[in-house]
């Protein structure tokens, strides 16, 4: 089990039968009493405007600790896993009301030297606004992959912001695969003086010129957090005050709308393994060139939204023929109505008896023989 002080502690994973007597796995977790970055991030905002550069940099340093310590981790006979987390995103990092940010969800974490089962070449696995380009091609990742994510996150931190958006899973994985380490490199730097350098260090599209470890990332952080100083900010103390101020609340009507914005750019069920460039696994599980495998998803996103209407060129010739003496019955069903319908409400007017027929004074009583 992972123990760190910067990463959420497993205590024990079990499973338990259900009715039918298969096994259930459930892990019993370390309780953090406190919010996702993410939404420590929108609490901020919502008071704020955007967390201070001191407990920007602290969390970071934190973070990159945690996942030092992830990196770092040897098997029994002391050989390096090389284990890599694959999802490192906000989302990921609970932050506690002592100011603890802490890692969690190794669902999909990857120990490279294990002997265990390995993610096939071309599958990709994470959550595309995050992923490092190597992740995105589905290539074999290193502990490089999540420093590329950790460049996502340093970034949101500082600007409060989403780096990577996108209206489909396939444009946000174009757009971690196209942008340029320098991207937006010049606001960060704006925001925290000194962070936009490791940031661009981070972002190297190439997995060999960001930093050379972990540890090399912790060191750069370190030295910025001694020239900021900034002794008017006590990062422990600003946090606990935010969580605390009821101005900085986030309802749960927001927390939706917040979670929605980041999770409808996903892909559908049907394109989960996406792989930009070279080719691509469809629905089926073959491989398929990715122009191909993105024209089938913007397809079937297009018949998803088409789904209330009766679509003939989908049909096959037997179903179209029945179908169109059905659209032509309820288009002369129509017209018939519309024809019809004058002629009703006139025998209505010449037939009831009118109220200016009756006596002064009088009300004719709604009631039936």
């Amino acid at each position: 089990m992972i123990q760190h002080p910067n990463v959420v502690h497993v205590f024990e994973l079990a499973n338990e039968p259900d009715e039918e007597g298969r096994p259930q796995y459930y892990m019993v977790m370390e309780l953090v009493d406190g919010p996702t970055l993410d939404l420590l991030i929108r609490m901020a905002q919502k008071r704020d405007g955007r967390l201070p550069p001191a407990v920007v940099v602290d969390l970071l340093l934190q973070i990159a600790r945690g996942l030092s310590h992830v990196h770092s981790l040897k098997d029994d006979e002391g050989t390096p896993l090389q284990m890599v987390h694959r999802d490192l995103k906000p989302g990921n990092v609970l932050v506690s009301r002592e100011g603890s940010a802490k890692i969690l969800d190794f669902g999909i974490a990857k120990a490279i030297n294990s002997s265990g089962p390995r993610t096939a070449t071309g599958v990709t696995r994470g959550t595309a606004a995050y992923m490092s380009p190597e992740q995105a091609y589905g290539q074999n990742v290193t502990y490089a992959s999540d420093l590329f994510s950790f460049g996502s996150i340093l970034f949101e931190l500082a600007l409060g912001e989403q780096l990577i958006v996108g209206d489909s899973m396939a444009s946000q994985l174009m757009a971690v695969v196209n942008a340029p380490a320098d991207f937006r490199a010049d606001e960060v730097e704006e925001a925290v003086p000194g962070l936009g350098e490791i940031f661009f260090r981070l972002r190297q599209p190439n997995a060999e010129d960001r930093y050379a470890s972990t540890p090399d990332l912790i060191d750069a952080l370190r030295r910025l957090r001694r020239v900021l100083d900034d002794a008017e900010t006590d990062p422990a103390a600003y946090l606990a005050d935010l969580m605390d101020d009821p101005e900085a609340q986030v309802s749960q009507e927001e927390i939706a709308h917040f979670k929605v914005l980041r999770t409808d750019l996903r892909a559908p069920s049907t394109a989960t393994f996406f792989q930009v460039g070279g080719l691509q696994r469809d629905r089926d599980g073959h491989m398929v060139p990715i122009e191909d495998a993105i024209r089938s998803w913007q397809e079937e996103q297009a018949e998803a939204d088409a789904a209330d209407s009766l679509d003939l060129d989908s049909l096959d010739d037997r179903d179209a023929a029945e179908a169109q003496p059905a659209r032509r019955k309820s288009r002369v069903g129509l017209w018939a109505a519309l024809l019809l319908t004058p002629v009703v409400l006139l025998a209505i007017v010449v037939v009831a008896p009118q109220p200016w027929t009756w006596g002064p004074g009088e009300t004719r009583p709604l009631t039936r023989d």
